[in-house]
């Protein structure tokens, strides 16, 4: 049965069940004695795929404790009483922390019905259940993710719970002065503002504030809790804080982004750093690698007291962006590390091409991790190799050399698509009186590049930029260019082009070009699989997963070539599972707009609008005329993608540097500990998986989950049907 039938089958057999409740009461007690009603409907309170089917049965129960009060019952056989006496068990909420909000919900709802229309004869002990959860709250082990405010709902309901128990009317005694000064502290210093070392509690904005009107609770009424609430609580946190330098201060103005990233304050003309640093940042092997490097220098304290290292820097900048709950982190000292071509910070007043800062990172990153484990992780992640071809037209002799290359770099001039650009990347051209070595001729030669390899993540430049040598100005081409959400790389390959022969003849140009791309000696590197299929020759085709690519990220530039904006739209459904259906469907996936330090919703669907560029047929040329509106063309026609980050579906392992005393060292520890899970995780410490669980932070097995499929308990329908059933024969 599909969970709207489920759904539409509770509605009315939920409304049958009311109807002959209210017209004879007296069932509800003669089912009772067959049923623990309140057992079988939390069922349906704690259903674990339906949100809705939950509601449902809370609707049921409150009625029931409402409207439900047959005169043959004594008080605490009423179903308010019974229901309070059963789902107010802490051993039973302390087993229930998920789904268990409708719980929470309905208890709290319950315990106010009780204050106003309950029985006054105490046959529930509310207070030792207030206590109870007292206590637990100083155990919890919270769920709370303050980065995309994922807000524990047993916390949040405990907190709520025991506010409506401390509040309850004729309940003044609920809890001594020196019990409710003990819960004040432990509230205020152990869930909302924990010393250095302790645990956080409340990190989300909803269970944050049910703790503050619990402590208004505990407190009301009652000057010597206030007392210790501002004398021992409040005034020692003032005096951490530090005075605020910003005029006209408002908070909400500095409040973290609801999508739960930190932004990246625009010191002047940094937008193309940000922007690229953003990209950077949500690529979870990178900024795992980056946060786990340790270089072995100490801190290079200058006189204005800025660390000036720059990988300690951009690691600053990381760990701010995945822990901070500010709106945005603030890059200066980043920029004082970051030295221009004189060697001076760089200067923020100046706006400088984003392809360019990335080549520079790339160069310095390189030559900083050069002596650590993570040698190699520039390249394995971004890196691969161009091969350039020069093709002897008399004996088909090719001459091969390699080069490595991070970014791929397109004409898009009179280009309609990337494909286009793609096929004019690798197109050849004629190279005349070419002294071939196999036939000792001169003869025209064929000259093209062709991608050897592919990289995990592939970004890719688009020339926008160019100099006109005629009015020796930089101009930006404003020409439409569409480029794809899933990329084939296929024949841009040196293997998939179809352009190779299997000619014997051949053979030598192969040999040279071994002698000129050799391997490299990976003696003390340890990598963390390796392939599952035996070598193949290049000319034969790798998988196809190898040369899909998906779209998790686009580099705009809205303006002209002498200014401008830089920001970025990101995929942020990283690390998911690369064998799901919806894997290559980017477009259901949630983007975000990183510019600066705002942070908003992007829609897949504006991608075109956003992206593409030339919407107009004087841009679309790349034209404009004198005396052109240039402001409106500035204002909503410049922008355009400049850059696109492409994340390939079949990723590649990482290899990690290691000195072979380590390795043997690290196996023989392996081999003396049992094979348990403590064991498998050690190992992982020293193998870096490309995708996966983020070990800085639990979000993305977040986005792992699996959907459970709606289905209703067949108990639950059962004992339904019995209400009805037993309903006719009492008629």
């Amino acid at each position: 049965m599909s969970s709207d039938n489920n759904i539409k089958l509770i509605k009315n057999l939920r409304l049958l069940i009311e109807f002959l409740l209210l017209y004879k009461q007296k069932c509800y007690s003669d089912l009772n004695k067959v049923y623990d009603i309140s057992k079988v409907l939390m069922k349906g309170i704690l259903h674990k795929s339906s949100e809705e089917i939950r509601s449902l049965i809370e609707e049921f129960v409150y009625f029931l404790a409402v409207n439900i009060r047959p005169n043959n019952l004594s008080i605490s056989e009423l179903p308010l009483e019974q229901f309070l006496a059963s789902y107010l068990d802490t051993n039973l909420l302390l087993n229930y922390n998920t789904n268990c909000d409708t719980l929470y919900e309905l208890l709290t709802i319950l315990v106010n019905h009780h204050k106003h229309f309950g029985s006054t004869e105490k046959l529930l002990d509310l207070n030792k259940k207030l206590r109870e959860l007292m206590d637990h709250l100083r155990i919890f082990a919270t769920s709370e993710d303050s980065n995309i405010e994922i807000t524990d709902a047993a916390l949040s309901g405990i907190m709520k719970l025991a506010n409506e128990l401390i509040n309850m009317k004729g309940n003044t005694e609920s809890l001594n002065i020196s019990e409710r000064i003990k819960n004040i502290n432990q509230i205020f210093m152990g869930c909302l503002f924990p010393g250095k070392n302790e645990r956080f509690i409340c990190k989300t904005t909803e269970s944050r504030q049910a703790a503050y009107k619990l402590i208004g609770s505990l407190a009301q009424r009652n000057t010597e809790c206030w007392s210790y609430l501002l004398r021992n609580c409040v005034f020692p946190l003032r005096e951490k804080i530090n005075e605020l330098d910003v005029w006209m201060y408002s908070p909400g103005v500095y409040e973290h982004s609801r999508f739960g990233y930190t932004g990246l304050k625009n010191l002047g003309c940094i937008c193309y750093i940000n922007s690229m640093l953003q990209q950077f940042f949500m690529i979870p092997p990178f900024r795992n690698s980056i946060t786990s490097i340790c270089d072995g220098k100490a801190p290079n304290i200058g006189e204005n007291g800025i660390d000036d290292n720059l990988l300690h820097q951009l690691q600053r900048l990381f760990v701010y962006l995945m822990k901070s709950k500010r709106k945005y982190y603030n890059p200066v000292a980043f920029c004082y590390s970051f030295k221009e071509a004189d060697g001076k910070p760089t200067n923020t007043a100046v706006q400088h091409d984003a392809q360019e800062f990335l080549n520079i990172l790339f160069e310095r990153l390189e030559r900083i991790v050069q002596d650590t484990p993570y040698k190699y992780i520039t390249q394995s992640i971004f890196g691969a190799k161009l091969c350039s071809q020069v093709i002897c037209t008399n004996c088909g002799y090719i001459s091969s050399t390699y080069e490595d290359y991070y970014t791929l770099s397109l004409e898009i001039k009179n280009q309609l698509t990337l494909e286009d650009s793609l096929g004019k990347f690798i197109v050849g051209s004629t190279v005349s009186e070419y002294q071939c070595r196999n036939c000792r001729n001169k003869v025209d030669a064929i000259k093209r590049t062709l991608i050897s390899t592919l990289p995990n993540v592939l970004i890719i430049y688009l020339q926008r930029f160019t100099f006109n040598f005629d009015t020796l100005t930089n101009e930006k081409i404003h020409t439409r260019l569409s480029f794809p959400k899933i990329l084939d790389m296929t024949n841009y390959t040196e293997e998939g082009s179809g352009n190779k022969e299997d000619n014997p003849e051949h053979n030598e140009g192969k040999l040279m070009k071994e002698a000129n791309h050799p391997k490299e000696d990976l003696k003390g590197v340890m990598t963390v699989k390796e392939e599952s299929s035996s070598a193949k020759p290049e000319r034969i085709l790798k998988e196809k997963d190898y040369y899909t690519y998906k779209l998790v990220g686009v580099v705009v530039h809205n303006g002209n070539a002498e200014s401008g904006h830089y920001y970025s739209y990101i995929n942020t459904n990283r690390g998911q599972c690369e064998n799901t259906e919806d894997y290559l469907k980017p477009e259901q996936d949630t983007w975000l707009e990183f510019n600066d330090s705002n942070i908003s919703q992007f829609s897949f669907s504006r991608l075109e609008e956003e992206c593409f560029g030339g919407t107009s047929e004087e841009i679309r040329t790349g034209y404009i005329e004198d005396g052109g509106d240039i402001d409106r063309i500035l204002g909503g026609r410049s922008k355009s993608a400049y850059m696109l980050v492409y994340e390939r579906k079949s990723k590649g392992m990482i290899p990690l540097k290691m000195e072979e005393k380590e390795i043997a060292k690290e196996s023989i520890v392996l081999n003396n500990l049992e094979c348990d899970s403590a064991t498998i995780s050690r190992a992982e410490k020293q193998q870096l998986p490309l995708y996966g669980k983020d070990s800085n932070n639990d979000l993305y097995a977040f986005y792992n989950f699996h959907n459970v499929p709606c289905t209703i308990s067949h108990e639950l329908i059962k004992v339904i049907l019995n209400f009805i059933i037993i309903g006719s024969r009492k008629r």
